[in-house]
């Protein structure tokens, strides 16, 4: 009798493991899927932000109305490294010392961080990724992806040996403002083949877990070529500019001045008569982008996931062409910063909503962590913004902080934009009256408790510039490596 007992009361516990274990996995299935989408130097030039009358955004503009669309997101660094270091960290750079893209990757001085991805594999999510993400170590890769898409280069276009051998007389191998079309097929392109990575994956994977797919999309990062039906609906002759005010930096402290003059890309364009020929370019790569996301998310319209797969898409940061008399990126005004980003939630009811909160890529990780319904990463310094994909903007009052370089920094709330730099010079504007920023309010008294007010968000202590062996070095701003190809001849190619 005592034996049977025994055995009954470890056939019951037993039995109970093993529901436990079923339940953890259906509890584990029933979880969504995400689709991650990164996207490299994309502006507000959407057509759902009205950045400009002429882009051709139809794909980002259908996942604007079919998801929420956050008009106020603003990147933590205006340039790629920092950024996208946030993002996968969920960390700021005043917190990660990593300013600027001539520093390594973080995993020097940040060996033991949880990417985004990295966290969702040890939550049982199968997480597969290709394109441009964040930079990480191939070590930390590995860690973070069960699979990563690498390009076969024979199966792609060599761009860089194209401008060498066809650029006109004079041009370099390097980021120099140049582009045009090419008569290639998408997938020759390399966001066409990692596209269509992610679509074959969408049509015939059968993922046994919830699954986190992240691709990144290359264009209209630099050099602006792509296939030329992409260049056709612009005419350079035609195009709309960007908006410039004569004077406009008047009243922009000398540090201000500096970043916006630092790659003389804006005498130049002008003085080779190319600012056309740039603008309706940039145009053409967004036009190019975004196909390469409708294609993936039309794949999983039309797959099994569809009813189970939060979208989230955003731009890593800001591009300013000609406004503020700067093209590129490296500054701390909005147009460096301001950035598209889009959650789409199946099923809400607030989809096709639109949130003006000032809301930062930082905030990308929590979220993602809290509709997966994941445990919180205590390391994460963003907010969630789930209180707003509910529709609930009550006591949301934290204003967003860029940084560009250590000591200079921008603080963002629903209406103003101030500016500090390390010199201690300053900036205001306000947004609502004043979307373009041509106004500098810093040394108008009648807004002094404003500045006071946003200045208590600037950090007290920064960390130190990390370098090669996690010490603490000088690194010089980013803008500045520019001083080699400042003030060369630009000619796009004619289309």
């Amino acid at each position: 009798m005592k034996m049977s007992v025994t055995m009954n009361y470890w056939t019951m516990l037993l039995a109970a493991c093993f529901a436990f274990a079923y339940q953890s996995e259906a509890q584990s299935n029933k979880r969504p899927n995400v689709l991650f989408i990164a996207v490299d130097d994309l502006n507000d030039w959407v057509g759902c932000m009205g950045g400009h009358p002429d882009t051709k955004t139809p794909n980002i503009d259908k996942l604007a109305a079919e998801g929420m669309l956050f008009n106020n997101a603003h990147c933590t660094a205006p340039l790629c490294g920092p950024s996208r270091t946030s993002v996968a960290t969920g960390m700021h750079p005043t917190s990660t010392g990593y300013y600027m893209n001539c520093q390594e990757d973080f995993r020097r001085g940040l060996p033991d961080v949880v990417t985004l991805p990295q966290y969702f594999k040890k939550n049982g999510y199968y997480v597969l990724g290709a394109g441009k993400l964040y930079p990480d170590s191939p070590a930390g890769f590995k860690r973070s992806f069960h699979e990563f898409q690498k390009v076969d280069t024979n199966a792609v276009f060599n761009i860089n040996q194209y401008i060498f051998n066809n650029g006109p007389k004079g041009r370099f191998k390097g980021w120099v403002l140049d582009g045009g079309p090419l008569d290639i097929e998408d997938d020759l392109m390399v966001d066409g083949y990692n596209s269509k990575w992610a679509v074959n994956k969408l049509r015939a994977e059968e993922f046994e877990k919830p699954f986190f797919m992240a691709l990144g999309i290359f264009r209209p990062h630099l050099d602006w070529f792509a296939p030329r039906k992409y260049f056709e609906p612009f005419d350079p002759e035609t195009i709309t500019l960007a908006t410039v005010k004569e004077n406009d930096l008047d009243d922009v402290p000398a540090y201000g001045k500096e970043l916006a003059h630092c790659t003389r890309d804006a005498e130049t364009l002008k003085r080779c008569d190319q600012e056309r020929q740039a603008t309706a370019a940039y145009l053409a790569n967004v036009h190019f982008a975004d196909a390469m996301i409708g294609r993936v998310l039309d794949a999983l319209k039309k797959s099994r996931y569809a009813d189970n797969t939060l979208v989230v898409l955003w731009g890593d940061h800001g591009l300013h062409l000609g406004e503020k008399e700067h093209w590129r990126k490296f500054t701390l005004w909005d147009q460096g910063t301001r950035v598209p980003f889009i959650v789409k939630v199946p099923g809400s009811e607030h989809n096709g909503q639109t949130s003006s909160q000032p809301v930062s890529l930082m905030d990308i990780y929590p979220t993602l962590v809290e509709l997966c319904g994941l445990p919180k990463n205590e390391t994460n310094e963003g907010l969630s913004i789930v209180p707003l994909l509910n529709g609930n903007e009550k006591g949301w009052d934290r204003p967003v902080l860029v940084t560009y370089g250590r000591g200079d920094n921008s603080i963002k709330d629903e209406r103003y934009d101030y500016i500090q730099y390390h010199d201690g010079t300053e900036e205001l504007y306000d947004r609502k009256k004043d979307p373009n920023e041509w106004t500098n309010l810093a040394k108008n008294p009648e807004f002094s408790d404003e500045i006071a007010r946003l200045k208590k968000y600037i950090p007290k202590e920064s960390v130190k510039n990390r370098s090669k062996g996690n010490g603490a070095a000088p690194v010089v701003p980013w803008h500045k490596t520019f001083g080699h190809i400042a003030g060369k001849e630009i000619e796009f190619m004619d289309w």
